[in-house]
């Protein structure tokens, strides 16, 4: 028994030698060392450059959210733009369309004119129409659209736009006017039957469809919808105020019939009127 007193006290003294045991800090990293002064350097690096990168890193994301919201609506609006012109030209499409029935009527009956003459008003409607520009010039202008942009098939298809709408204003507008100054259609049957209106259609047909198809191109490119647009213009105040390569592609099939008929009859009643009649 005394044995195995012996040997428990032991094992107690052991116990408690173990559990004075202090843990002490080496000195090396003792306040006022070299690697404790070290370790305070790594730590002081890194937190600075978890400070940087949270700082940089955060004003990057806002700045590149900035430019993004920037690129959208300088895109929205000469989309907008877009569909001011296209809401005229598609107006001017039911001045052709009534102004061409009416010719053709005139062409098949002549002592209908005089009865139909205050109808034909709506031919002068075309040759006033009028494009902002404001829109255009900002495009047009402005070094930082075009980076802000930042898509070189937007401002290309955009580019492509404008030419047309000039093209559309020289070709269609304005010359109707000048056609309409020289002969005025409401003076005699035999000015209105003259006046080339289905060349006119024909042509204003094809820029209408090619310049839509650009709309909706860039509308494509930049993945905005039709809702983003209706929200834009209930924001807008809406201003009163190309080369057409792609033609031939632009113009249907049943466009070419029906300008063919439509110059067939006007072609036969021209030979009612003597020249210098």
């Amino acid at each position: 028994m005394n044995g195995i007193f012996s040997t428990f006290a032991s094992n107690i003294k052991r116990c408690k030698l173990i559990m004075n045991i202090k843990i002490h800090t080496p000195k090396s990293l003792k306040m006022g060392s070299g690697m404790a002064n070290l370790k305070q350097f790594i730590m002081s690096i890194v937190a600075t450059s978890i400070s940087i990168i949270l700082t940089f890193g955060t004003a990057y994301f806002v700045d590149k959210s900035k430019k993004e919201n920037e690129k959208i609506e300088i895109a929205k609006m000469i989309i907008f733009d877009m569909d001011q012109t296209i809401k005229k030209i598609e107006k001017n499409d039911s001045s052709f369309y009534n102004a061409c029935r009416l010719q053709l009527q005139v062409a098949q009956q002549p002592e209908c004119f005089d009865s139909l003459r205050s109808r034909l008003l709506g031919i002068a409607d075309i040759g006033t129409t009028k494009f902002s520009e404001t829109t255009e010039k900002v495009f047009s202008t402005s070094i930082e659209t075009f980076n802000t942009i930042g898509n070189a098939n937007f401002v290309d298809v955009v580019t492509k736009f404008y030419i047309n709408r000039q093209s559309y204003k020289d070709e269609i507008i304005d010359a109707i006017q000048k056609d309409l100054e020289e002969e005025p259609v409401l003076s005699s049957a035999k000015n209105l039957i003259d006046l080339d209106l289905a060349d006119y259609r024909l042509y204003h047909r094809a820029y209408l469809s090619l310049m839509k198809k650009h709309r909706n191109y860039c509308m494509q490119l930049l993945d905005i919808s039709e809702d983003d647009m209706v929200a834009f213009a209930e924001k807008q105040v809406v201003e009163d105020t190309g080369r057409l390569i792609e033609r031939e592609d632009s113009v249907s099939k049943s466009w070419m019939k029906e300008y063919l008929e439509h110059s067939a009859i006007i072609d036969k009643a021209k030979q009612q009127y003597p020249e210098g009649e």
